[in-house]
Parts: structure tokens; C-alpha cells; sequence
């Protein structure tokens, strides 16, 4: 790092400074690039094994550009989870469908969680997480940031307002019946797709109408 200091300093400052990266597009390409070269080393090396210097190495970019993007590894592993996982664009869409009827909205929530599982980053993301959560104590608690408060709490309040409005049963915990839906979700994703076995892969739309006709029909 010091080296890479020394390297970038500012002109005619004579303080040792990394040179910040550029703003616009080309910042948003340079960060873009540091996450899929995480991803690889990650997958590759381990949390543990993997090094700042085989990540800047891989995104084509020196090491100490990346800490001005993410103060610390754990930082940069937490980001790669976000960018790969699409769980923050799950959790809007279910904002931006809150009015939507139960029959309609959960087969469509259905298959659009299922549909990230057919992105190859994101499988990778998936083993990545299940292999180092063995290893890393902080990893649990960021993933449970990630999936039980945005998607489950988000999935739960919608249930919860279908209710109010008379269109479900009422239940005295709608986080539990949130996260038995998700959870049936993640169980096909996982073993359809993440640890593929046979005779468990099912087409995404098929599973996406059975379980939400399913579920719906124990919320009438």
C-alpha cells in the first residue's frame, strides 16, 4: 500500500496520497470491475486466502484504488453479496407493488426470486456465503441485514396490509408466514440450482405458480 502511495502521490503536494478515481461512468465501470474480480478471487482463494493485491491484480487496478471504494475486505466481500444478489431490487419491487392482489403478486414475487437463481454470478455468491459462513463470524449477521430485513419484513408488511384490506386470513406473526414462503422459495433455488440434485430442478414457472397457489390457498 505504501508503495502504491508513493506511486500516486499528488503532483507538486509532497504528501503521500492515493489519486482518487475518476468520477462519472468510468468510476461506476472501476467499481463494477473491482466486484466481479472479488467475486473470482473469492470463490477461488476464500475470504481468508484472498488478498487485496490478487483482487486489484485480477480488476486490472492498483491496490490502494480499492480502498477508496471499500474501507476493508469485509466491506468489499459484503458489497459483492449486494451487487450479485438482486436483493435490493426484490425488496423495491415488492414496495412498488404493494396495491397488487395476492393471487397476482405472489406467483410474480415467485418468479422473480427464483429467476435471479438462474444467473451464474449469483449461484457463485450463494456457495461463496454457504462455504465461508462456516469460517466467518460476521457473515451471518450481514446476510441476515440483507435478506431478513429487506425482503422478509418488506414481503411481510405487504401480507400484513392484505389482511387489513380482507383479502387474507389474519395470523399473529406475518414475518413467520413471510419467511415460510421465502424459505420454500430458497429450498428449490437451492437444490435446483445452487447444489443441483437430481430430479429437484423444476421449470421456474411451474414452481413459482404451485407454491404461491399453494401457500395462498392456507391464507384464504
Amino acid at each position: 500500500l505504501l508503495i502504491d502511495w508513493l506511486i500516486n502521490k499528488r503532483q507538486g503536494s509532497g504528501r503521500l496520497s492515493p489519486r482518487p478515481p475518476r468520477q462519472g461512468p468510468e468510476k461506476r465501470d472501476t467499481r463494477s470491475r473491482i466486484l466481479e474480480a472479488a467475486l473470482k478471487v473469492f470463490s477461488e482463494k476464500g475470504f481468508q486466502g484472498a488478498t487485496n493485491a490478487d483482487i486489484a491484480r485480477e480488476a486490472g487496478v492498483t491496490p490502494g484504488l480499492i480502498y477508496w471504494y471499500f474501507h476493508s475486505k469485509q466491506a468489499l466481500f459484503q458489497a459483492v453479496f449486494q451487487h450479485h444478489t438482486y436483493v435490493m431490487p426484490v425488496a423495491q419491487w415488492i414496495q412498488d407493488h404493494t396495491n397488487d392482489p395476492p393471487e397476482t403478486f405472489l406467483r410474480e414475487f415467485a418468479d422473480r426470486f427464483l429467476s435471479m437463481f438462474e444467473s451464474e454470478a449469483v449461484i457463485r455468491v450463494v456457495r461463496l456465503v454457504f462455504a465461508e459462513s462456516m469460517r466467518t463470524s460476521w457473515l451471518g449477521p450481514v446476510v441476515s441485514a440483507e435478506v431478513y430485513r429487506r425482503v422478509v419484513q418488506a414481503l411481510a408488511q405487504y401480507l400484513q396490509r392484505q389482511a387489513q384490506h380482507g383479502r387474507l386470513r389474519s395470523s399473529e406473526d406475518w414475518e413467520v408466514v413471510a419467511q415460510g414462503f421465502l424459505g420454500s422459495l430458497i429450498s428449490f433455488a437451492l437444490f435446483g440450482r445452487v447444489i443441483p440434485l437430481e430430479g429437484a430442478a423444476h421449470p421456474r414457472e411451474k414452481v413459482a405458480a404451485t407454491l404461491a397457489s399453494a401457500f395462498l390457498d392456507g391464507l384464504r
